[in-house]
């Protein structure tokens, strides 16, 4: 019904939930990880930033945190379209730069929007 309409100019796409969660056999309840992961496999310089506004650019990511110590990279993920998908990753030289941009950072809010600042566990 709705799958390829435009909805706040993105297209929607819609699909059927697939899991095979409901044909679990009773009392096989397996949990979930906890959110956040394992940071022990991180490099700890690299920082996901979520909850961007649309409209910020990979150079102003960059010189928004670049007070926190030397950037290696900083870019804003954007999709197949070129849009802005909302979160971008801030790699630095040193973990310290990385735990000061999350001291700093987590929690603020950019053009009225609360960005969430996490260390990248996958880099």
């Amino acid at each position: 019904m709705f799958n390829g309409t435009e909805f706040a100019g993105r297209t929607l796409i819609v699909r059927e939930d697939r899991e095979d969660r409901d044909l679990q056999e009773p009392g096989t309840f397996r949990p979930r990880a906890p959110r956040g992961g394992d940071t022990s496999k991180s490099s700890g310089l690299q920082v996901v930033v979520q909850n961007l506004p649309w409209s910020l650019t990979s150079q102003e990511l960059h010189e928004m945190f670049s007070p926190c110590g030397a950037i290696i990279s900083a870019e804003v993920v954007a999709g197949r379209d070129g849009r802005s998908k909302g979160y971008g990753t801030v790699r630095f030289e040193t973990p310290d730069a990385a735990e000061n941009a999350i001291a700093r950072f987590n929690d603020n809010e950019v053009e009225q929007r609360r960005i969430v600042v996490r260390m990248d566990r996958f880099a």
